[in-house]
């Protein structure tokens, strides 16, 4: 009977900490203000219950700690979303300490990124520099560019052969340029530092998909691919949005509409370099809808 009760208990005097350790965090499951139901990516119909509680909250990031049963396999670069606040977030840091459940932290994503038609969430910060570097020469002035932003995201094979040093990228309508890959600081998570680059349409380098904002729930948006290939024709339409409205494009000399028909239009891609525009539908008495798109290169 003694026996039969150590090894109900966990056995050894580790087994039977960590077992005490995960009754009380079973108990607080079902009773904590801080518990939330998630779906932990790509499997968005199976459900998990966890913790999440507050960590530090700022204008750059939003980081919160999660405690969750190992048997959901969360580990860093997983990714979850939340619905209670139609959220995603994304675990860079696994609490090693914590041996009888997992316990990490936690980022908001509000980005995401198009890989091989593979969606990853992105954590990104944006610029921290509150000065401008100025340089004199020769009774020239000049400033640098010195804005910089960073990026975590999930660690595979296909998000390592994807960010080169030197690639430029556009975020919000902006360029930036990979300066540092960081693949070994955290397991599991990609760290990508951006410096703000030139914005010359002249310039013959490849520019990498863009990053889009992940809108809320039931907002309209414009449905349609966002990476697009030159002299080809690609269909686009706005979903959970019922007032008829217009469509433009940013900049003629990279695609035109061809065809619209019941607010569904075709837009042939015009140009050869890689660059990017934006789609837009106009509605009046509400905000413009966007979907920024990205030309691939010919080559």
């Amino acid at each position: 009977m003694l026996k039969r009760r150590i090894t109900y208990l966990g056995e050894d005097s580790l087994g039977r900490i960590n077992k005490g350790k995960l009754w009380s965090f079973e108990s607080a499951l079902n009773n904590s203000y801080q518990t939330a139901i998630i779906n932990v990516l790509p499997d968005i119909e199976t459900e998990y219950k966890c913790l999440i509680n507050p960590d530090t909250l700022r204008p750059d990031y939003d980081n919160k700690v999660i405690s969750i049963g190992n048997t959901a396999g969360v580990q860093p670069g997983s990714t979850f979303y939340w619905p209670t606040t139609n959220t995603y977030w994304l675990v860079y840091l696994d609490e090693l300490t914590e041996t009888a459940y997992f316990r990490g932290y936690i980022r908001r994503c509000k980005y995401t990124i198009s890989i091989n038609d593979n969606i990853y969430y992105l954590y990104v910060r944006g610029p921290t520099e509150t000065d401008v570097r100025w340089n004199q020469k020769a009774g020239v002035e000049w400033n640098d560019l010195n804005l910089t932003t960073r990026i975590y995201m999930t660690k595979n094979s296909e998000t390592l052969n994807f960010f080169h040093r030197f690639d430029v990228i556009q975020l919000n309508g902006k360029n930036w340029q990979v300066q540092a890959i960081d693949d070994i600081s955290m397991e599991g998570i990609l760290e990508v530092d951006l410096e703000e680059y030139y914005t010359n349409s002249n310039a013959d380098y490849q520019i990498f998909p863009t990053p889009s904002p992940i809108p809320p729930a039931g907002a309209p948006r414009i449905m349609g691919e966002s990476l697009v290939h030159p002299y080809e024709q690609y269909e686009y339409y706005v979903a959970d949005f019922g007032e008829e409205g217009s469509w433009s494009i940013s900049d003629a000399s990279k695609a035109t509409i061809i065809s619209e028909v019941n607010s569904t239009i075709i837009v042939e891609i015009i140009a050869a370099r890689s660059s990017s525009f934006n789609l837009i539908y106009t509605q009046e008495n509400y905000e413009d809808i966007v979907l920024p798109i990205t030309i691939l290169s010919l080559f």
